[in-house]
């Protein structure tokens, strides 16, 4: 291998570094997107304020999955039970779980120093070392190309399952907006 496919290598690990954390952000803001529509659906006039709340620096990936499950969970707590209510808590149980593995991952790459390197037969070799898993070691670069080809399968998976509670979501909400829901859920609060 020549310098210069050498540098080719290393550009193809970089990138997809960074179509990973891309990959990644873009499902944060569309969690965060879901959680400002579902407060107003429920009665903020101003879809700024919920804005405000989640776009805080605090608000990270991990508080905004735990954030997001809780507003569902609350969404149906004066509902019957039925079948597709059921399905729609798990469905965002099994999304916060897969979004929390994402975060931990993407935590663990973001907060890592990664060296690129050659061995001694001129292959490139990737280290990896973070405060989560200080030892990784050398992995040759086949294999950290594999393992974040692997997280971008994920992320197409928790798309998926975002877009599945998205369907399953909205058919709800269609069925509770006809029977009063909002209302009888603001009517709760205002006792």
């Amino acid at each position: 291998m020549n310098d210069l496919d050498n540098d080719i290598e290393r550009i193809k690990v970089y990138c997809n570094i960074g179509r990973f954390i891309v990959d990644f952000e873009q499902l944060v803001w569309e969690l965060r997107f879901k959680m400002s529509g579902l407060i107003q659906m429920s009665g903020l006039q101003n879809f700024r304020l919920s804005e405000a709340i989640f776009s805080d620096k605090y608000y990270t990936a991990y508080p905004l999955a735990e954030t997001y499950h809780r507003i569902i969970c609350e969404a149906y707590r004066f509902e019957e039970s039925t079948e597709e209510i059921t399905d729609i808590l798990k469905a965002t149980k099994d999304f916060k779980k897969k979004f929390q593995t994402l975060a931990d991952f993407r935590n663990n790459l973001v907060h890592s120093r990664h060296d690129l390197n050659n061995d001694e037969d001129n292959n490139i070799i990737g280290y990896s070392a973070s405060k989560l898993k200080p030892n990784l070691g050398e992995v040759g670069y086949k294999d950290v190309i594999k393992g974040i080809d692997e997280v971008i399968t994920k992320i197409t998976e928790v798309n998926d399952l975002n877009l599945e509670l998205r369907h399953l979501f909205g058919k709800t909400i269609k069925h509770l907006d006809e029977t009063g829901w909002f209302e009888k859920w603001n009517n709760n609060y205002q006792k």
